[in-house]
């Protein structure tokens, strides 16, 4: 357990990059149980992801559909079915931070 100086937990966390090359689609998965949460913030996201939303790339979590934005975080309960989607010519890429809660 990680504690800080005056003794609070801390949450546990690990930090990743992710780029999801053109034309690819993650299927659908969920996480092996509620334990953690997922912040995505997108790095690069491809310009006609900008300009039509979640038709060229997106996330969805059960029935909530969400694009990306260049510096504007996507928060996802990974215990849910999920699935990522990139149509466009382009690399998009984000960062991972998956936040484990007690």
């Amino acid at each position: 357990e990680i504690q800080d100086k005056f003794g609070y937990d801390l949450p546990v966390a690990s930090i990743r990059l992710s780029t999801l090359d053109e034309g690819t689609t993650v299927r659908p998965h969920c996480g092996s149980g509620n334990h953690k949460v997922r912040v995505q913030l997108p790095l690069y996201v491809p310009q006609r992801c900008r300009w039509f939303g979640t038709f060229f790339c997106g996330v969805q979590a059960g029935n909530e559909r969400r694009g990306y934005k260049e510096g504007k975080v996507v928060i996802l309960d990974d215990s849910y079915i999920h699935h990522v989607w990139n149509n466009s010519p382009e690399p998009r890429s984000v960062i991972f931070v998956d936040v484990w809660v007690k």
